[in-house]
């Protein structure tokens, strides 16, 4: 329940549901008759600073577009009133904001699927919506160039934005980061006509067609990593998803080893779950199972190489194949990175001796090859192990042992939320 300086109005949430579907009160002084092409749902969970000047922009700079915020249930702490305080009295002077909050902690994807629920159940239609990530900074023009990247081609589902750092200067693990984000972004403008488009809509800030939204029910509750899932659901659906190289956003990156651990395992094992489901159609998701089969045929032939030396002697011709397929790996790597280096904005003199240097990436490439290491060992444990558990009630207790193990790792099934 929500007063707005008007009417108060009162969603009910289910989160049971695939797709939240509220109640809400829609007499003629709550809502207006008028027809809105476009909204902006920003769900939150213990919203800081950053995440006020966002909603204050997104009020001033786009005074016909209707804006959600959705809390998501953030704890009742001084810290967190303060900030919603002021979110709230914006929403009960100016008519285009509305702050809405969950019953109950539904994570990132059931609160956005709150907050598009919601504008699906007004009188208003919408034919776009974006979706930004609360730690979200943009531009004033960001907005308004994936609208009209939407428009121009009516066959795209969904649009996203560059993704770029601003805490890049923070240290040399968020720099790293960083770069990696910027071959992110080429390499989605590479993808942006090759079958249907990007691997991936990336949470941060996406531009939704609603029609399409609505066919593939909003989010899907249970993945890790939801912006995947749904881009995968999109491309099934026949829509096409692109990337606006006109359209910048920056976001914060993690600050410590520990946390982009945290992330990194949630995104390799989500993106291994989604794929793991979605094989059946590899087209969606081709770009990810071509990266898994070089990964993992790279992998098992440095294995067979020390089986065999082991085995054998005098035998050189599968080291030999090794140390050619690395060379030629290391050779790409570095003359990419060097190449697209030159198109990054934000580049400076520290960034190029990092590419030169090439020592800081060997270690960041290494720390996340062993993640992902991690996360296939995970998921076979889940799928086969799980599985005889679930047949086998006694199995469940050393199952359950074993995830005990990999949470100490940091491995898990379950995604809080970023800062949770």
């Amino acid at each position: 329940m929500y007063d707005n300086g008007k009417k108060m109005i009162v969603v009910y949430f289910n989160p049971t549901e695939k797709f939240a579907s509220p109640h809400i009160d829609k007499s003629d002084d709550v809502v207006s008759q008028t027809s809105e092409r476009v909204a902006v749902v920003v769900p939150t969970y213990q919203p800081d600073n950053t995440t006020y000047q966002l909603v204050k922009n997104l009020v001033d700079w786009y005074p016909n577009y209707s804006i959600v915020v959705v809390d998501d249930s953030s704890p009742e702490t001084e810290k967190n009133e303060d900030t919603l305080s002021m979110i709230k009295k914006i929403a009960s002077i100016e008519g285009n904001l509305v702050y809405l909050r969950t019953p109950q902690n539904a994570l990132k994807a059931g609160a956005l699927n709150y907050g598009i629920s919601y504008l699906l159940h007004l009188t208003k239609s919408y034919d776009y919506v974006f979706t930004l990530d609360d730690d979200v900074k943009i531009e004033k023009e960001t907005l308004g160039n994936m609208t009209e990247t939407m428009e121009r081609n009516t066959s795209i589902g969904a649009t996203c934005s560059l993704s770029l750092v601003s805490n890049k200067n923070k240290n040399i693990l968020t720099r790293l980061q960083s770069l990696e984000y910027h071959s992110f972004n080429v390499t989605k403008i590479a993808d942006n006509t090759f079958l249907k488009g990007p691997l991936v809509m990336q949470g941060m800030l996406t531009l939704f067609r609603m029609k399409a939204l609505a066919e593939v029910f909003g989010y899907t509750e249970s993945h890790l990593i939801e912006d995947y899932d749904i881009t995968v659901k999109l491309k099934n659906k026949g829509w096409l998803v692109a990337i606006d190289k006109n359209a910048r956003a920056w976001t914060n990156v993690p600050e410590t080893l520990i946390q982009l651990w945290k992330q990194r395992i949630r995104w390799t094992y989500g993106g291994l779950r989604v794929v793991s489901e979605g094989w059946r159609n590899i087209i969606p998701i081709f770009q990810d199972v071509v990266g898994h089969i070089m990964f993992l045929s790279l992998f098992i032939l440095v294995i067979a190489s020390f089986v065999v030396g082991k085995q054998t002697t005098g035998n050189t011709s599968l080291v030999a194949l090794l140390s050619f397929v690395a060379l030629l790996n290391f050779l790409y790597g570095t003359v990419f990175g060097l190449i697209i280096l030159r198109d990054y904005k934000e580049r400076d003199w520290l960034d190029w001796a990092i590419k030169l240097t090439m020592i800081p990436e060997f270690i960041y490439s290494n720390i996340m090859t062993i993640i992902l290491i991690g996360s296939y060992i995970y998921h076979v444990y889940n799928t086969s192990f799980g599985w005889l558990a679930r047949q086998i009630k006694i199995i469940s207790y050393p199952y359950r042992a074993g995830l005990w193990v990999f949470s100490k790792f940091g491995y898990s099934m379950i995604w809080g939320t970023k800062k949770s």
